[in-house]
C-alpha cells in the first residue's frame, strides 16, 4: 500500500472519530444513534488494527501499545488496550491517578496516556516541523476529535504533557475544583434537575405532601434546566532564533512555558471572564451574589461583619466544599480582623492559621487573578462544584519553520478549548429569608 493509500485510510479514520465525536456531544440519544456509535466504534479499530499491520510491513517505527476508542466520549473514555488490572508505569491500569497534575485534572488512568508512537518529545516536534507524511501524526489529529484532516495543529500525546507539565506560576484555583466535562465538540449541552427557588416550599418542583388513607396524591412537574457550553480559543504565538534552538534544550522548556501560561490565563477566565469570547467566569455569573458594605465602611478595608454576611449567603449545603479565595492584597486586613471573646478572654483571630489558613472553618486560597484590594470581587466564597468547565484533553502545539525564514526564526502556536460558566442560571430563593447562591462575592469599598 502506498503512503497515499495509507493517508486515505487516515483521513476515513479522522471522519469515522469525527462522526463519534458528534454522537458523544448529545446529552440524550436513541437506541438507533446508539448502535451507529457502537458500529463506528469497530469501524474505528478496525482501521487502526489495519493501519497498524501496514506501519509494521514498511518498518515505520510506531509503537502500537495504544489504540483510538470512543474518542471523546463523555462519562469516561478508555484509548488504551491494557487490561483492567494489569500495571504500566507503576500505575495499576483502571486505578485513577489521584493528584492535581494534568492525569488528576483530567481523570486519566494509566491505561489511557499515550506516547502517539514517538520515542520522545523531541522526537515528536522533529517530525511535526518536517511536513512528510507520518501515520502517527494522523492518528493524533484523528484522537483530538477537533482537529481537520487539512490543518497542521497536533494534540500533543498526553504521556509527553504528564512528563512535562509541572505546577503553574500560580496554583490553579478552579480546575481542580470544578465540575469538568470532555468537550470534542463546538457545543455541549449540560442538564440537570433544577430548582432555584422554593419559596412555596417546593423543592425541585416537588411539594411532598401528608395524605390520608386512600387519599388522591397530586401529581407534581420536576424542574429541570439546561446549560449550554460554547468552546472558546485560548491562543500563544511565540518565534525564536535558530541559533537558540539548535544549541539549547529550548523546546524542551517551552511546552512546560506554554502550558503554564494556558493554565494561568484559563483560570483568570474562570474566576473574573466576561463570557464574550472567553469563559464567563464566577463574579460575572448571575447567580453570584454581591455583599454590600457596611455603612460607614472606610475605604479599601475588609471588616468581621463583611464576612459574616457572606458567610449567611451561601447555601448551606455547600457550606462543607466551600473555599474562600481572595486577592493577596486583602491579606494584611484580614489578618488584622478578631473576634472579641467577652471581657475576660482574649481577641480571637478570624483567620486560623492551625492546619493551614482558615475563615470561619473555610479554607483560604490566595490569587491574584482577583481584582485588588477595595475592588468588587477581592473576597469570594464559594462551592466550585457548582461551576461546570468543558475542554478539550489538551494543548495543540503547532511549528513552523516558514513563517521566519528571512530572519532564521522557528515559530510555534499553541491552541486550547474551553469554556465555563455556573451551572445556576440565578440565585436560589430559599422558603424563608433572602438568597442563597454558591458563589458570593464582596461589593467594592473604594
Amino acid at each position: 500500500m502506498t503512503p497515499v493509500e495509507i493517508d486515505s485510510l487516515n483521513r476515513e479514520l479522522v471522519d469515522a472519530a469525527r462522526q463519534l465525536a458528534e454522537y458523544a456531544g448529545h446529552t440524550t440519544t436513541t437506541p438507533e444513534q446508539d448502535r451507529d456509535a457502537d458500529a463506528l466504534e469497530q469501524r474505528i479499530d478496525e482501521m487502526q488494527e489495519r493501519l497498524e499491520e501496514l506501519n509494521q510491513k514498511t518498518e515505520t517505527k510506531v509503537k502500537t501499545s495504544h489504540r483510538l476508542t470512543s474518542p471523546g466520549r463523555i462519562g469516561g473514555p478508555n484509548y488504551g488496550r491494557d487490561h483492567e488490572g494489569s500495571v504500566r508505569d507503576g500505575v495499576r491500569v483502571g486505578d485513577p491517578i489521584k493528584d492535581s497534575s494534568f492525569c488528576g485534572i483530567h481523570k486519566l488512568r494509566a491505561g489511557e496516556l499515550t506516547d502517539g508512537g514517538f520515542s520522545s518529545l523531541a522526537e515528536f516536534f522533529e517530525v511535526l516541523t518536517s511536513e512528510r507524511f507520518d501515520p502517527r501524526i494522523q492518528s493524533l489529529r484523528a484522537a483530538s476529535g477537533i482537529i481537520s484532516p487539512g490543518s497542521g495543529g497536533v494534540m500533543v500525546p498526553t504521556a509527553f504533557l504528564v512528563d512535562s507539565i509541572h505546577p503553574p506560576t500560580e496554583s490553579e484555583i478552579v480546575l481542580p475544583r470544578c465540575s469538568k466535562f470532555s468537550m470534542p465538540v463546538e457545543t455541549l449541552h449540560i442538564s440537570g434537575v433544577s430548582g432555584l427557588s422554593n419559596s412555596s416550599g417546593a423543592v425541585h418542583g416537588f411539594t411532598p405532601q401528608w395524605s390520608a388513607e386512600h387519599g388522591q396524591l397530586a401529581e407534581d412537574e420536576i424542574e429541570t434546566s439546561r446549560i449550554t457550553l460554547q468552546r472558546k480559543k485560548l491562543t500563544l504565538y511565540t518565534l525564536a532564533s535558530n541559533e537558540l534552538v539548535l544549541s539549547s534544550d529550548f523546546e524542551r522548556e517551552l511546552l512546560p512555558a506554554m502550558n503554564d501560561a494556558v493554565g494561568y490565563e484559563r483560570d483568570a477566565a474562570y474566576l473574573t471572564g466576561t463570557g464574550t469570547g472567553q469563559p464567563r467566569g464566577a463574579l460575572n455569573c448571575p447567580s453570584t451574589i454581591s455583599v454590600a458594605k457596611e455603612v460607614g465602611q472606610p475605604a479599601s478595608t475588609v471588616m468581621l461583619k463583611n464576612l459574616s454576611n457572606m458567610l449567611s449567603r451561601l447555601h448551606p449545603a455547600l457550606f462543607g466544599e466551600s473555599v474562600w479565595v481572595v486577592s493577596p492584597s486583602t491579606l494584611p486586613s484580614l489578618l488584622e480582623l478578631s473576634q472579641p471573646i467577652g471581657t475576660a478572654g482574649s481577641p480571637v483571630p478570624v483567620m486560623n492559621g492551625s492546619g493551614g489558613l482558615t475563615i470561619f472553618t473555610r479554607p483560604v486560597l490566595f490569587s491574584s487573578k482577583l481584582p485588588a484590594l477595595g475592588q468588587s470581587g477581592d473576597v469570594i466564597l464559594a462551592a466550585w462544584s457548582q461551576y461546570a468547565v468543558g475542554m478539550a484533553p489538551g494543548i495543540i502545539i503547532d511549528k513552523s519553520e516558514h513563517v521566519g525564514f528571512r530572519t532564521d526564526q522557528v515559530a510555534w502556536r499553541a491552541r486550547y478549548f474551553t469554556d465555563g460558566q455556573a451551572k445556576w442560571a440565578s440565585a436560589f430563593q430559599p422558603q424563608n429569608g433572602p438568597t442563597q447562591s454558591w458563589c458570593v462575592k464582596l461589593d467594592a469599598r473604594s
